[in-house]
């Protein structure tokens, strides 16, 4: 499950007046990568409940990751109630990497991200648009294999949202499924394989 509580990371200014806007999902995605930003683009939308914004600036690292999301929610004044921040990152079945992102989560004053991980990385959550998620996959380029065995024009940086759209519930009740077998587990953790959040927050998105 995504982290996150603690309503704080911007309270705003009292007194200032306030322009009513939509409540804003902000969320940092790794490195130049684009598919993120692509996929949830489809989620920001006039009748959308949320305005969605995915920003890359090219961090990799957890830390740095979430550093550049405190920046971002001060710059585009993002803000404690209902506003989302959060980060999307890929484990990588790394060992390594998932204790990086755990650490993290155990701060105090970081609990008020949520952190959106997946295991072995984000294609999971397009998988699960096909079929059940069995067994474990080597790494990401396993879950690519078998992405592009449903999409074979498939590249990171292609937007496939409208070849997905009509599976999400499915997608989201297989994802679901594999939360409950591991959930004995202390996630993220790279044991977990396959695992994603992204199940949880494309669900906030479509309320």
């Amino acid at each position: 499950m995504a982290k996150g509580s603690g309503r704080h990371f911007r309270d705003k200014s009292r007194g200032k007046p306030q322009r009513k806007r939509k409540p804003v999902v902000l969320l940092i995605a790794e490195g130049q990568n684009k598919t993120e930003k692509l996929y949830f683009q489809h989620f920001s939308t006039p009748e959308s409940k949320y305005a969605v914004k995915v920003v890359s600036r090219g961090e990799t690292d957890p830390q740095g990751m979430l550093e550049t999301l405190k920046r971002e929610c001060l710059k585009d004044d993002v803000s404690a109630g209902d506003d989302i921040a959060g980060i999307i990152l890929d484990l990588d079945c790394n060992e390594s990497r998932t204790k990086q992102v755990y650490d993290l989560l155990q701060v105090e004053k970081n609990c008020q991200y949520k952190v959106f991980a997946s295991n072995p990385c984000f294609e999971v959550w397009f998988v699960a648009h096909f079929h059940e998620l069995r067994g474990t996959y080597s790494g990401s380029g396993q879950v690519l294999e078998d992405l592009k065995r449903q999409l074979p024009d498939y590249d990171k940086g292609r937007d496939c949202y409208q070849k997905l759209k009509d599976h999400t519930q499915e997608a989201i009740e297989r994802c679901r499924a594999k939360e409950r077998q591991y959930k004995d587990f202390n996630w993220p953790s790279a044991d977990c394989n396959p695992r994603t959040d992204v199940a949880e927050l494309v669900e906030l998105l479509v309320k």
